[in-house]
């Protein structure tokens, strides 16, 4: 598919899309985990953390890239918990 002039193809504009919307839909799953004492507060960020800080992390591969996109996204609307109710 070609590409528009200065900006992304319909298809990456899709993908980015949705992409953004898993990423915000995994941050509320994450979250009410947390409040309901399902999951420990942090635990998940720190999951991702280690991941993506491994010495073989592949930052060229598109499942290393959600994951990345997802603790920045999570660290940067939550902290190192994810519950806001504190």
């Amino acid at each position: 598919m070609a590409r528009p002039a200065g900006g992304m193809s319909r298809d990456a504009q899709l993908i980015a899309h949705m992409s953004n919307g898993m990423i915000v839909a995994m941050a509320t799953l994450v979250q009410m985990l947390e409040r309901r004492g399902r999951l420990e507060a942090g635990a998940y960020l720190k999951a991702l953390k280690d991941t993506i800080n491994e010495p073989d992390a592949a930052f060229d591969r598109p499942d290393y890239i959600f994951v990345n996109q997802l603790a920045t996204f999570l660290e940067g609307h939550f902290g190192e918990g994810t519950d806001r109710t504190e």
